[in-house]
């Protein structure tokens, strides 16, 4: 039996904690979970069609085609572009201390498939990040789109000493997609998760 202290696995459990999540499994996981991807190939909803795309003083101003409309400050798209994160751990990797506060887009446009929208920032790399317009609108982090994604969000469940203790086991978690999801409900409705 392993215990996953602050992300390293042990034969000994931790003295002061029952159970440390281990972060790097759930990120690698969660891009297998079709659910979870950060990117899908699945088709473009009506909510997700861009209509326009404006800039503002720090952030970009999406207006999607359901008449929603999405801030985006410049720092957070800087700091949420795919490609800072670890393809095989999802791990960032990438410091967001060093993204200037004055970072400004040399040039916008949403890519000719329409599902994507790219960006080259004006700094001394010209750096790129091209962002799925889908998963754009789905990380909008308006009030109106927190509130509602906290409508359907798995509520919290407060247990003791007394509550059944679940284990998954870690390879099942790795590899099939249904076991993971159970897992990942589970954390989310308990704020643990056991693996053996």
């Amino acid at each position: 039996q392993l215990y996953l202290t602050g992300g390293v696995a042990s034969s000994q459990p931790a003295p002061t904690r029952t159970f440390h999540l281990c972060m790097a499994a759930i990120a690698t996981s969660l891009f297998r979970w079709p659910g979870l991807r950060r990117f899908s190939s699945a088709p473009i909803p009506p909510r997700a069609h861009c209509v326009s795309v404006g800039q503002r003083d720090n952030g970009l101003l999406v207006a999607w085609g359901d008449g929603h409309e999405s801030f985006f400050h410049y720092t957070w798209l800087r700091d949420h572009f795919e490609g800072v994160f670890m393809a095989t751990t999802g791990q960032r990797d990438f410091d967001a201390c060093l993204i200037p506060l004055d970072l400004r887009p040399e040039a916008i446009r949403v890519l000719p498939c329409k599902t994507k929208l790219h960006i080259t920032w004006a700094d001394a790399e010209h750096t790129s990040s091209t962002y799925t317009l889908p998963w754009l609108r789905k990380n909008c982090y308006s009030e109106a789109e927190r509130a509602a994604r906290a409508r359907v969000r798995t509520s919290p469940i407060f247990w003791d000493s007394s509550a059944p203790i679940t284990y998954i086991p870690f390879e099942s978690f790795v590899h099939d997609d249904s076991a993971m999801k159970i897992a990942i409900t589970g954390l989310l409705a308990h704020g643990t998760l056991f693996m053996k």
